[in-house]
Formats: C-alpha cells, structure tokens, sequence
C-alpha cells in the first residue's frame, strides 16, 4: 500500500512539475503577445541603414496564414508579403508575383525568401531570382513561425549572420514533447523559472 501511495505521489508530482512548467511558458507568451507589438515596431524601426523586406512563399494558401498568424503576435508588418503558389500556376506566375513584391524595395535593401520546400516550385523560382542578387538577397526552406517571428524582430545587420540564426531558430523550435516516465522523474529537475 505504501509503495502504491508513493508511486501515486511521484506521478502526481511529475504532472504538477510539468503542469507548473506549462503554465510559466504559457504567462512568458502571453506577455509577449501584450508586448510584442510594441517591442516588434521599436526593432523594426532600429534599422536605418536599410529595410528588410521578407518574402514567405508556400505551395497553396499557407504563406498567408503563417504570416497573419505572425500578425497576430508582433501586429502588421509593412515589410513581410505572403506569395502563393496554387492549383495551374506555374515557375513564370511564381516569378511574377515575387517581382510585384519586390517593388517596394530600393538598392540599399535586403531581401529573404522563406519558402516551405527545398527544390519545390517557390524555391525554384525564388533561386532564380536570389542568383541574380547575391549581395543583398538570401533564400532558405523550411519556413516556420518562429523563424518568421526571430527574423521580424532581430537587430542583426549581417545578412548571413542574420540568415545562420534563423536557420538555427527554425531547427531548435521543432521539439517533441514526452511525458516523464518514472525513472525521468527521479532525476526530472524542470526549470520552472523559465
């Protein structure tokens, strides 16, 4: 019975460590999303040797939904354009609607495509035009909200640099979340202080 009530204890304990830790990550977001609107204007403002215009291109109507899902965490950013790619379209529509984007851009701007796929047709055409402008122009797949997120607010002016970062951001922010099995949980030390 003893061990019954001890084994019932550490299991109990074990979800109320992680529940604890949730509910601290969860307070960190939320006053993000209280902040982050302000905090995101402030960085984007910071740059005055030249605007970054981010182009987030996906197969179908996702690139429109990742960037008002990012909307709804740092609000409206002028430089960020969602491009679609859907059903009978081909490389050349790709490539019309990147150019249309690019309008608004000057000499002095930088430009990063995020793209859903390496080697898929928004890759394929955002490559054409990225090796026609090296200096100032740089593609990477995989895109994912917190890359989106880390690219929006970062003060970084090295555009590889920059690039490097949020390439890391995008691979440290795919995890899986496990539940602690009893023998985690004995050596289970949680950082409940975020």
């Amino acid at each position: 019975m003893n061990t019954l009530v001890n084994k019932y204890s550490k299991n109990t304990l074990a979800i109320t460590k992680l529940v604890c830790f949730f509910i601290s990550k969860l307070l960190i977001i939320l006053s993000f999303l209280c902040f982050g609107t302000a905090f995101a204007i402030c960085l984007v403002k910071g740059r005055d040797k030249y605007m970054l215009k981010i182009i987030v291109a996906t197969h179908g109507r996702f690139s429109e939904e990742l960037v008002k899902s990012a909307f709804m965490i740092l609000g409206e950013q002028s430089n960020i354009s969602a491009i679609t790619f859907l059903p009978g379209e081909g490389s050349e529509d790709l490539i019309a609607k990147y150019e249309e984007a690019l309008q608004t851009v000057s000499a002095d701007d930088q430009v990063i495509f995020l793209v859903d796929l390496f080697g898929g047709s928004p890759f394929n055409a955002a490559a054409r035009i990225v090796s026609e402008n090296t200096e100032r122009y740089r593609l990477v797949a995989g895109v994912n909200l917190a890359m989106l997120i880390e690219l929006s607010t970062s003060m970084i002016d090295d555009l590889d640099q920059l690039v490097s970062t949020i390439v890391a951001q995008g691979k440290e922010s795919v995890v899986e979340f496990k539940l602690p099995t009893q023998e985690d949980d004995e050596d289970m030390d949680l950082d409940l202080e975020g």
